[in-house]
């Protein structure tokens, strides 16, 4: 039986040049549970060699549920790497004595020495991975649907950190990720090479092999052409001209370094690099920057890894381009996010505190869009409940309500567990909310 916790201790190559023969040999691949390490029958050479190319250190805590999906946490926390008794005689404790010591004592460290070029956020984001298999499966689906690695190196990091905790169940899905990154002959190059010289399993060899690039897109247009796409449909609201222009953003995403120049083009327009986003068209509207905020919106939610900083840039930036954008953030926020059911937790927090950083648009994000509150996904709906209580003053009764019934769900699921740490401070938020109340009664 695994403890509750199990602390990580993750040591990464303080440069990516380091001895590869290190890792050539099982022993400084392995796993090792503090203490029971065997300081006599080890090669004092080797463990200096291996203090010295590693020398950066990371703890990272697992819960039960994520350590049991770990085969190499799971092995070494079995009976043959455990230390011996307490009374150092050698005689492992019983099933239910080692249980018990589990619950009262601090969680056992594992520590784990990556190869070289893999750092702590790769078994981070494996982690995280693992841990969404015991949540909604909406939230699962989202996850799954990318990693966000920026380039074939990440994605082969990622497969070697997940291949060398034989975490067999990822091997094919992080193979599928590193194929999806390779775009050019170059990169092809670059894979055969990497297969080569790193441990990796043997199905992306045979990936590898197989593997057909795409040919050149016929008849797309450059960066060049979609910024002044972009840059022309701006001047108008006709749904017909914005179609054309999310057809041919989608149309470049399946080649992966033309779905870099569209998060960067985008990116470029949102931030103001090309100028207000207000331009003042033929027709005598605005509407043009609307529907791109619409387009924005879309592009980013099946995207985790351009959300935060396309969402900020919104926020930031294209909010003092002009006194009307507010608005339509606003209500682009809620159209074509907030509403949509993928979203994590984390990234409706950070929706609903940029919301909220501007208190002069409160008004109109409670006349316009109060009375949606109720209908939203439970993520949006949990992140507005903890957002909007420091302005609970200036909040209309429909916000109010809505605001009771969370708070009234929260302090009920508190003690389940349901809802995670997330929501743990809403239970206490409420108990001094009905504290008055309930003496006048």
């Amino acid at each position: 039986m695994l403890p509750p916790a199990v602390a990580l201790e993750i040591h990464q190559p303080a440069a990516a040049v380091a001895c590869a023969e290190l890792y050539s040999a099982p022993c400084h691949s392995k796993m090792e549970v503090d203490p029971a390490v065997d300081t006599e029958q080890q090669d004092p050479q080797s463990e200096q060699m291996v203090k010295e190319a590693h020398n950066v250190m990371h703890t990272l805590l697992l819960t039960r549920d994520v350590a049991a999906q770990i085969p190499y946490v799971v092995s070494a926390l079995s009976a043959e790497w455990r230390p011996p008794g307490p009374c150092g005689d050698g005689v492992k404790e019983s099933g239910e004595d080692a249980a018990q010591n589990a619950y009262n004592s601090s969680p056992p460290i594992v520590r784990v020495f990556l190869p070289p070029g893999c750092t702590s956020p790769s078994v981070n984001a494996i982690a995280t991975r693992l841990s969404m298999k015991s949540c909604d499966n909406s939230a699962h689906v989202h996850l799954c649907a990318t990693w966000g690695v920026p380039d074939m190196m990440a994605a082969l990091h990622l497969l070697q950190v997940a291949s060398m905790l034989q975490i067999d169940e990822l091997v094919p899905e992080l193979i599928e990720t590193v194929c999806k990154t390779v775009a050019t002959e170059a990169d092809q190059v670059a894979l055969e090479t990497a297969c080569q010289q790193l441990q990796l399993p043997s199905e992306l060899k045979d990936a590898a092999t197989r593997l057909q690039l795409p040919p050149e897109p016929e008849g797309l247009p450059n960066e060049k052409q979609v910024q002044g796409m972009i840059a022309s449909a701006l001047l108008t609201a006709d749904g017909k001209v914005w179609r054309v222009v999310q057809k041919v953003i989608d149309r470049r995403e399946s080649w992966p370094h033309l779905a870099k120049e569209n998060a960067s083009i985008l990116l470029q327009f949102v931030t103001g690099a090309h100028g207000s986003i207000r331009a003042v068209p033929h027709t005598g509207f605005f509407w043009g920057s609307r529907d791109f905020l619409y387009l924005v919106c879309r592009y980013i939610r099946s995207r985790p890894q351009h959300f935060e900083p396309i969402v900020s840039a919104m926020f930031d930036s294209v909010y003092n381009m002009d006194p009307e954008l507010p608005a339509e953030i606003i209500d682009s926020v809620f159209k074509e996010l907030l509403v949509h059911d993928g979203l994590s937790v984390n990234q409706c927090e950070h929706l609903v505190s940029k919301l909220m950083q501007r208190e002069t648009q409160l008004e109109y994000l409670f006349h316009e869009w109060s009375g949606v509150f109720p209908s939203l996904p439970p993520n949006a709906r949990r992140a507005l409940a903890k957002g909007l209580l420091p302005t609970i003053g200036r909040c209309p009764h429909t916000a109010l309500d809505f605001m009771l019934k969370e708070l009234d769900t929260a302090a009920s699921s508190a003690g389940s567990g349901r809802w995670g740490s997330s929501l743990a401070p809403l239970s206490w938020i409420w108990s001094k909310l009905t504290a008055p109340r309930l003496l006048h009664q």
